[in-house]
C-alpha cells in the first residue's frame, strides 16, 4: 500500500513509523501523503535524511514545517524525529 492511501484503512494508529521511506514520495504526491499520515496516526516517528538536494528518486520534504515536532535528534547521516499528529 502506498502511504498516500493509508487513510483508506479507516483506522487511527497510535504510532506510524517510517525509516527512510517518505523521502521516496514524489514532490507532487507529498501533500496527499502528509494529509493521509495526519488522518491515520496519533504520533509519527521518522528516521529520514534532511537538508539534501532532492533528486529524481529522493525528495527532501519539509518534515519540520509540515508536522508538529516533539523531539528531534541528529543521527550520523539521518534525523530521528518524533511528531504529534493530533
Amino acid at each position: 500500500m502506498k502511504i498516500e492511501e493509508i487513510d483508506q484503512l479507516k483506522r487511527k494508529f497510535d504510532l506510524i513509523f517510517s525509516y527512510t521511506a517518505l523521502e521516496h514520495i514524489k514532490a507532487e504526491d507529498w501533500e496527499t501523503a502528509k494529509t493521509a499520515i495526519k488522518k491515520s496516526g496519533k504520533k509519527l516517528l521518522l528516521i529520514e535524511p534532511m537538508d539534501f538536494e532532492s533528486v529524481a528518486y529522493c525528495q527532501d520534504h519539509p518534515y519540520l514545517k509540515d508536522f508538529k515536532v516533539l523531539k528531534k535528534k541528529k543521527l550520523s547521516d539521518k534525523w530521528l524525529i518524533l511528531c504529534d499528529l493530533s
